[in-house]
């Protein structure tokens, strides 16, 4: 009889045992996100990495109710590492802005590389990070092409992200309707502003990727003589001028395919 009033006060210690040490650990996360969110505010990126490591949610929730992860790509444009460790906790990489302002309309990936790769290549470091952890490109209503490949022309700046645009499409985003056009167009505005801003080599390779974009033979066609045109305007000096012409090489090595292969048709 004693022998089973014993087992029995172990099995109700051990369960209040195990219910207090499950509000213990609930109690800690909560504790440890709300440290977090604050880390992240003050951009604070190795108490973040600690903070996570040691049972932050990474899916928690921060200001206007945005995913903590969405607080990091103020900051992962030049340095990838807590978007890395948001990852290894178990961050929902297609968590979505579901903030009042935004309407549900914002992805991490439509956000991530908006800054010049050239300038800030981190932030192709975090891109690949989310790509490779399973982000969707081509989740919500916005083309991801287009918001990282480069600046729309009203804001008065130029810059070409052919990389970003090329993992992008790597991983099987899709083009929307005005993608190609409005790519070729990044790419002239680039090569239009670079005297005083950089990036021709940028714009060649964004140039290089319209001619090789997965689009029926006579848009492509009209794309790459669009390219060959705008190339026409400009000589350089040096090696600059010789990555000119192999541009122009490759253009003209992708027009004859596409002639040929209609022929054949």
């Amino acid at each position: 009889m004693k022998a089973r009033y014993f087992l029995a006060g172990l099995v109700v210690l051990t369960a209040v045992l195990v219910y207090t040490g499950g509000r213990y650990k609930q109690h800690r996360r909560v504790e440890l996100t709300v440290q977090l969110k604050e880390a992240l505010e003050a951009n604070q990126k190795q108490r973040a990495i600690r903070l996570l490591q040691l049972g932050a949610d990474p899916n928690g929730k921060g200001k206007y109710g945005w995913p903590l992860i969405f607080h990091v790509l103020d900051s992962s444009y030049d340095d990838a590492s807590v978007m890395r460790a948001f990852v290894a906790a178990g961050a929902d990489v297609n968590a979505i802005d579901y903030a009042p302002h935004s309407d549900g309309r914002v992805t991490l990936l439509s956000q991530i590389g908006c800054y010049s790769e050239e300038a800030y290549p981190a932030q192709i470091e975090g891109m690949k990070c989310l790509l490779k952890a399973g982000a969707d490109p081509n989740l919500g209503p916005l083309s991801v092409i287009l918001s990282n490949a480069g600046p729309p022309s009203w804001i008065g700046a130029a810059w070409s992200n052919p990389c970003e645009v090329a993992l992008l499409l790597q991983y099987g985003a899709r083009l929307r309707p005005g993608d190609a056009t409005e790519l070729m167009h990044i790419a002239e505005n680039t090569l239009d502003k670079a005297d005083y801003l950089g990036g021709q080599d940028s714009a060649f390779h964004m140039l290089r990727i319209c001619a090789k974009l997965p689009l029926p033979t006579n848009e492509r066609r009209a794309l790459i003589r669009r390219g060959l045109k705008e190339l026409a305007k400009y000589h350089y000096q040096g090696a600059l001028e010789h990555r000119r012409l192999e541009t122009l090489a490759f253009l003209q090595r992708e027009r004859r395919t596409t002639q040929s292969g209609s022929q054949h048709h």
